[in-house]
């Protein structure tokens, strides 16, 4: 199937230059991967192409899509889209497999030459990492050619909230390229099987069972209703444990954790109950902050301290005069803290303006898209 048959064209053009869908290109290969942005995901923007463009791995030399993921889907009950709804889901039975918590790996294949891509990328730190890990596991696995495998990336360094006791790539399933109708897990265990491979676990539950539950250090579950000729209408159900820690792991930036500090908010919220590691980068960047503050703090008092002239702002020449010095070579970084000293108001805010640039561009400790 051509791209331009797969979805619209005009728009995905049109998306692709508001960036709200990402393009990269493979370094040697003549393959492009398209993924939704973070302005898709900010902005609300959900259509049909934006939610086909999470990992569509194209041929450009042809147009022929080489690889086909699963379409983006949503949680269970999710306001805008009726089709999460419970009381719209189908009566059947779906299919309830463990909602792993890495990032997902799409197999492509092209001329002889594979890797594990991430949704947006052929080169990032997770596909380099798969990709590496599936030579030297997977190097010989067999996967039936019009279907496109997809796995979990689960390791250490790629931690997000839950804590794994291995490492390695999970089979989460497998796409049809031209129908989008995916392998059910019992189709699945045999390839894992064959393969040698771990696959994403099967619960005999209903969306009702699993909806009521909550779990530590687990994020939930997938359900899935599988159709012959076409893609399978997917929800996810997570845990409210794990969208507390994940809300903080993706929501919680360097400047929020200075505003945080200026508004003298506690931290017991971000460093009480989660990940050990997601605790450590908040603990060091509060330290690292208030540190700053100090630095400037203590800068500002030596200097004022040393001041030869009388401390008596209200005195115009003398306020002339202490200006001079305030401004004089570095000590006009800190100017505006001693005007504060010598007017006997509070310097807080002055500091931690100063601090502020440290956090600058930062993103939280996960980004959201990975």
């Amino acid at each position: 199937m051509k791209l331009s048959e797969y979805l619209d064209y005009d728009l995905l053009c049109k998306h692709v230059n508001a960036r709200v869908v990402n393009v990269q290109h493979h370094r040697f290969l003549p393959l492009a991967i398209y993924n939704y942005g973070q302005k898709a995901t900010f902005d609300g923007i959900w259509d049909d192409v934006t939610e086909k463009c999470r990992g569509l791995i194209v041929d450009q030399s042809t147009d022929q899509i080489i690889e086909r993921p699963f379409r983006k889907f949503f949680n269970l009950n999710t306001d805008f889209r009726p089709e999460t709804k419970v009381e719209n889901l189908p009566t059947s039975q779906p299919e309830i497999l463990d909602k792993l918590d890495g990032s997902l790996g799409i197999l492509y294949r092209y001329n002889g030459c594979r890797g594990i891509a991430t949704r947006g990328s052929f080169e990032s730190d997770q596909a380099a990492w798969a990709s590496a890990w599936y030579e030297k596991h997977l190097g010989s696995a067999v996967w039936p050619v019009e279907y496109t495998p997809l796995f979990e990336i689960i390791y250490a360094d790629n931690r997000v909230v839950v804590k794994y006791d291995y490492e390695g790539l999970v089979l989460l399933g497998a796409v049809h390229r031209e129908t989008g109708a995916e392998l059910p897990h019992v189709e699945l265990f045999k390839l894992a099987t064959l393969n040698g491979c771990r696959l994403a676990s099967r619960f005999h539950k209903t969306v009702s069972e699993c909806s009521c539950e909550d779990a530590p250090n687990l994020e939930g579950y997938v359900a899935s209703w599988h159709y012959p000729d076409k893609p399978s209408l997917k929800v996810k159900i997570k845990f409210a444990e794990y969208c507390r820690l994940h809300h903080l792991i993706t929501g919680i930036s360097p400047k929020e954790i200075w505003r945080m500090l200026t508004a003298g908010e506690t931290f017991d919220e971000l460093t009480t109950n989660v990940p050990t590691h997601y605790a450590d980068w908040v603990n060091a960047w509060k330290a690292s902050l208030e540190s700053e503050y100090g630095r400037i703090e203590q800068k500002a008092k030596a200097i004022y301290a040393t001041c030869p002239l009388p401390k008596d702002g209200a005195n115009k020449d003398l306020r002339k005069a202490l200006a001079e010095f305030f401004t004089l070579g570095d000590r006009k970084q800190v100017s505006g803290v001693l005007f504060k000293m010598l007017d006997g108001q509070p310097y807080d805010d002055a500091i931690w303006k100063m601090v502020r640039p440290m956090t600058a561009g930062l993103d939280p400790f996960r980004r959201e898209n990975e």
